[in-house]
């Protein structure tokens, strides 16, 4: 504790406000967390990590998405982008593993 509060810059050693420890392990004022989320603001301003369970967020931001269908004229479209160093590798082990029953089809891949 012997910094500053990430969002107001007080010393929060010798501060006088309560003080929290987030899940990741850094601290910050009682209140300045309390305003971060009256902002919509869920994660830690030093290392970004979440600052309280975001999984129920997470199931529905997925429910929503399960359930916008797919407009006609990108269904059976992949976008890949050129510069993913790790596309080769990907493509690699997709081609080599092979799941019973787990067809996809064929997918028009569009490159930018």
């Amino acid at each position: 504790m012997h910094h500053d509060c990430p969002i107001c810059f007080e010393f929060l050693f010798e501060s006088r406000q309560n003080v929290t420890v987030l899940p990741c392990g850094h601290t910050i004022h009682t209140n300045c967390l309390k305003e971060m989320r009256d902002h919509f603001q869920y994660a830690c301003p030093l290392c970004s990590k979440s600052v309280c369970d975001m999984s129920k967020v997470w199931e529905k931001f997925d429910e929503e998405i399960a359930a916008t269908p797919m407009p006609q004229q990108y269904q059976n479209k992949m976008v890949r982008n050129r510069l993913d160093p790790l596309q080769r590798l990907r493509d690699k082990i997709s081609s080599s593993v092979s799941c019973p029953g787990s067809e996809m089809p064929e997918l028009q891949v569009i490159q930018y």
